[in-house]
């Protein structure tokens, strides 16, 4: 909850380069 963590490529065409868990 609340931590920062980079997606993977696979997962998005252009993730960027950290987001938050919305869990």
């Amino acid at each position: 909850p609340g931590v920062p963590y980079t997606l993977p490529h696979a997962m998005s065409p252009a993730p960027p380069p950290a987001v938050f868990t919305p869990l």
